[in-house]
């Protein structure tokens, strides 16, 4: 071995091997005793360290807001502490802070709000899915860390349903060679309970062979009326259907 491969040649140039460091020998042994809970332990040390940064960011945000000349006559008073479930993170403690004229409203973390709106687009996306709300409550520390109730769930829904119907009647500026159209059910949560519905699917292909779906609407295979309210809506939302060579259907009789 040559003198600059040695640990004492690397050791002086400023480099060690891992095994050199206590902290990582600890880590290795706490996996090696306990693997779920040095997990937790690591993840709960990441939880810290994001929950000061976001504290650090109340922080600036009330210092910007007593600022103005307006809040000349305000000042800090003190900060509310609560749990707060991040998406991606899991729950973290949060100091939301307060001033004395009470005029202070969080942009960052909205009063009251105790779960990322991220998380209850998720579970109000699987609401729609089929699972019922209190069953997401149910599971929801479970996965979460944190309970949501199940009204928090069922308030979430119409953004979700909102944003998905927007999607769903986007304006077509692409062109699509082909259409793969066909009916079928989905489960469809109405007034408490999930029932199968028929439905008219229409997926296209673009000349890069990328798959998007174009139309998801209620309507019976077989019913005639459905499939034109289907097409001619794709040509009202700009589809060109000149460009369109190949459609890939079965047994749909309404067409």
């Amino acid at each position: 071995m040559r003198h600059e491969d040695s640990n004492e040649y690397r050791q002086i140039r400023g480099w060690a091997p891992p095994f050199c460091f206590p902290e990582l020998r600890k880590a290795v042994e706490s996996f090696q005793k306990d693997r779920i809970q040095a997990f937790e332990a690591m993840v709960d040390g990441v939880k810290l360290a994001i929950s000061a940064s976001l504290n650090q960011v109340l922080a600036t945000e009330i210092e910007v807001f007593l600022g103005s000349p307006e809040q000349s006559d305000n000042k800090k008073n003190g900060y509310q502490e609560r749990n707060y479930a991040l998406k991606g993170v899991g729950v973290i403690r949060v100091k939301v802070p307060i001033d004395r004229k009470r005029r202070f409203s969080s942009s960052i973390i909205p009063k009251h709000e105790r779960v990322d709106p991220r998380i209850t687009e998720d579970l109000a996306a699987l609401s729609l899915a089929g699972l019922s709300t209190r069953t997401l409550a149910m599971i929801s520390n479970r996965i979460l860390g944190i309970d949501v109730s199940h009204m928090t769930v069922a308030n979430s829904l119409p953004a979700v349903a909102n944003g998905a119907e927007q999607w769903l009647t986007r304006p077509i500026s692409d062109q699509y060679w082909a259409l793969l159209i066909d009916g079928t059910y989905f489960n469809i949560r109405r007034r408490g309970s999930v029932e199968k519905e028929p439905s008219l699917v229409v997926l296209a292909i673009d000349e890069k062979n990328h798959k998007t779906v174009l139309a998801v609407e209620a309507g019976h295979k077989d019913n005639v009326d459905s499939w034109r309210s289907v097409f001619r809506s794709h040509k009202e939302r700009g589809l060109d259907y000149s460009v369109v060579k190949t459609g890939v259907m079965y047994e749909l009789h309404g067409l």
